[in-house]
């Protein structure tokens, strides 16, 4: 047990100098997503050979980033659920975690999961956590009982995605969340009740 806390301290070390290396990488990419490993080690401010021993190739970096990425927002997802159980603000928690990592990872953000399989399997894991939330959802009645749990999910990531490409870096999760879950539950219609004596056959 005595080696235990210098484990940590260097698994710990190792994790922050990771995350500034992605972080690094993401801000060149973002500026120009054709930048060269050579840019990205300039960012970083790290020899050239330096970043080649971590990242041989451009395809490898983008893995690294899909797996940090895809496990931030399996991290905070878990962390909601777990704070939240099976409260009514679940899905606009979820929502706002979710689109804070994006936000902070940009292009990081646009990379796909199956680019790696470990990214892929935490991209899976929470697909499951997403069904339980909108599960939760439609059990709590902000979903129509009929809902059909997938095409939900598959709606909601739309939704995700087309928040994703229009937001900026100083756009605020929380304003961002709640504008897509209205959207999401709500939709764009404006309901009103119909004048005295009109029908839906009146024309």
């Amino acid at each position: 047990m005595a080696g235990t806390a210098p484990r940590r301290a260097r698994r710990a070390d190792a994790r922050r100098s990771e995350r500034a290396l992605l972080q690094a990488a993401d801000r060149v990419l973002t500026r120009n997503p054709s930048a060269s490993l050579d840019e990205v080690a300039k960012e970083a401010g790290l020899a050239r050979s330096t970043l080649h021993r971590r990242f041989s190739s451009r395809e490898r970096l983008l893995a690294a980033m899909a797996r940090w990425t895809t496990a931030e927002i399996k991290s905070e997802i878990d962390h909601v659920l777990a704070a939240r159980p099976g409260d009514d603000a679940v899905l606009q928690l979820v929502t706002e975690r979710a689109l804070g990592v994006k936000v902070a990872w940009p292009f990081t953000s646009t990379v796909p999961a199956s680019v790696d399989p470990e990214a892929q399997r935490q991209h899976d894991d929470i697909a499951q956590r997403v069904d339980f939330v909108l599960r939760q959802a439609r059990d709590a009645g902000q979903l129509a009982p009929d809902t059909d749990l997938t095409w939900a999910r598959h709606v909601f990531y739309a939704l995700i995605g087309t928040t994703v490409q229009q937001m900026t870096p100083n756009d605020d999760p929380q304003r961002l969340a709640s504008r897509l879950v209205d959207t999401y539950l709500n939709g764009l219609a404006t309901h009103r009740e119909p004048p005295p004596g009109s029908s839906a056959m009146s024309a």
